[in-house]
């Protein structure tokens, strides 16, 4: 089915790495884009596999969101970094 949860995000809150996984049935690829709290792109990749790791040591504590773009389906989730 058209499921929402596309992705989920593992740890959340992160520290160094976030772990994003797909589930993608197909291989589409899907466009990832980690937005911070002023809607700055922070990192942005296209990813063709299930998972997917986001460095984030070096950005600042906070909320960010992560979006997926899959085909012309968006999803976002809070991602929160803490050090």
């Amino acid at each position: 089915g058209t499921e929402e949860a596309v992705f989920s995000v593992m740890p959340n809150p992160a520290d160094d790495l976030i772990a994003v996984r797909l589930n993608c049935d197909d291989n589409n690829r899907a466009q990832l884009k980690l937005y911070d709290v002023n809607g700055k792109v922070v990192h942005e990749a296209v990813v063709s596999e299930n998972q997917y790791s986001i460095p984030v040591k070096q950005l600042a504590a906070g909320a960010y969101h992560l979006s997926i773009l899959k085909g012309n389906k968006l999803s976002t989730r809070q991602v929160i970094i803490k050090h």
